[in-house]
């Protein structure tokens, strides 16, 4: 998406990277939603120490994380490299569902009549945080950011969902997306460009994400 005219160029221009924590140490599988107590796995710290890498010669003045641990351990190697304060907010926070703490293989998941009726709807979805409540909350936290960091660039440390869905907002693309569509890599980044107040690029990187 790029919109930049003549007359727009000459505005500041404000940056929002959005990071998806890296990956979790999970041996059991379990949803863990927003339980807290889920920290960033050996190859998670290393994906967090490379998108440090990647984003820290960039002109961040401003870094924000959902409250969880995993993303606040994402986001420390950059905030300690630029030496800049994490400020947690909760709009950023992973999505809201039914089935947190409930393991792959746990009966509860098993074809039944009770969990047609929680997930008859995909699209809304019925067993959770609807789309357009996460798109709310995410677009809050996004001009939060981008006021804070006018004319500079800042840094949203969140979850895949949340950032998924804010993403196919602002390109104005269908929010319902099936799992394996998402597209947002752990320690992937998102980033959304404005001049002055108004969007003018979205765009997504994760050629630089370790995988093992």
């Amino acid at each position: 998406m790029t919109d930049e005219t003549p007359a727009r160029s000459a505005e500041p221009r404000t940056v929002v990277h959005f990071v998806r924590h890296g990956e979790v140490f999970n041996p059991s599988k379990v949803i863990y939603g927003r339980l807290p107590g889920y920290s960033l796995s050996e190859l998670g710290n290393r994906q967090a120490k490379t998108v440090a890498e990647i984003l820290g010669d960039r002109p961040i003045s401003s870094i924000f994380s959902s409250p969880l641990e995993r993303a606040i351990e994402t986001a420390t190697p950059l905030a300690d490299l630029l030496n800049l304060p994490i400020e947690k907010n909760e709009d950023l926070v992973e999505w809201e569902g039914r089935f947190d703490g409930i393991a792959a293989g746990d009966p509860r998941l098993k074809p039944s009549v009770g969990l047609l009726l929680k997930t008859w709807n995909p699209v809304t979805p019925s067993w959770g945080e609807s789309y357009k409540s996460m798109v709310r909350r995410m677009s809050a936290a996004l001009d939060s950011a981008r006021r804070r960091s006018a004319g500079t660039e800042g840094v949203c440390f969140s979850h895949e969902l949340p950032i998924c869905t804010l993403r196919r907002s602002l390109r104005s693309e269908s929010l319902w997306r099936r799992q394996h569509e998402r597209d947002v890599a752990h320690t992937s980044i998102t980033s959304v460009t404005f001049s002055g107040e108004a969007l003018v690029d979205v765009s997504y990187s994760a050629s630089h994400v370790p995988t093992d």
